[in-house]
């Protein structure tokens, strides 16, 4: 049987951008899908789950996915259509998931990012630019947001820094 069977999903821009053609997807169930989180997150890479609230949150693709006991956010939308599909997509998961919660271990694990400064005293911090950010401290931050590669950072991939770009890379980054 079916977890999710009927929900009610729709489209927002952030309040923050009006303006902006990016919208988010929030999905209003039905049902209590609590139970699965943990399964949920036994599947996920990198997810930050807070079982007390309970949420499970991690970035897949150019999206972001937040699951709540009655709720599913999803964002970096371009439009209904792909809202439409991803929703979907992430409902059926959801519901195989659950449909194999015997198989799964469940996880209550939370991933918890690097802080900024810790990534920071990794990279070659020459604020060259290469990287399309303007200083070291803000690629940092958008390494561990999901926003950058380490990749993006010329210097950090050269012989001589391989060191760093390796223990960056056991940050999980």
């Amino acid at each position: 049987m079916a977890l999710i069977d009927d929900y009610d999903m729709e489209l927002s821009t952030p309040e923050c951008d009006l303006e902006s053609s990016i919208y988010r997807a929030t999905v209003r169930l039905h049902a209590d899908i609590s139970d699965v989180l943990p399964f949920v997150n036994a599947t996920v890479e990198k997810a930050e789950y807070i079982a007390g609230v309970p949420v499970l949150v991690w970035s897949e693709g150019a999206h972001r996915y937040a699951l709540r006991a009655d709720e599913i956010a999803v964002s970096n939308i371009s439009d209904r259509g792909e809202a439409t599909r991803i929703v979907q997509e992430l409902v059926s998961r959801i519901n195989s998931i659950w449909e194999r919660r015997d198989q799964i271990e469940p996880s209550y694990a939370s991933y918890e990012r690097p802080k900024v400064l810790d990534v920071l005293k990794l990279l070659p911090r020459t604020n060259c630019g290469q990287c399309g950010m303007p200083a070291c401290m803000a690629f940092a931050d958008a390494v561990i947001r999901e926003k950058k590669l380490l990749a993006d950072c010329a210097p950090l991939c050269g012989e001589e820094c391989a060191g760093q770009l390796a223990a960056l890379r056991e940050m999980g980054l």
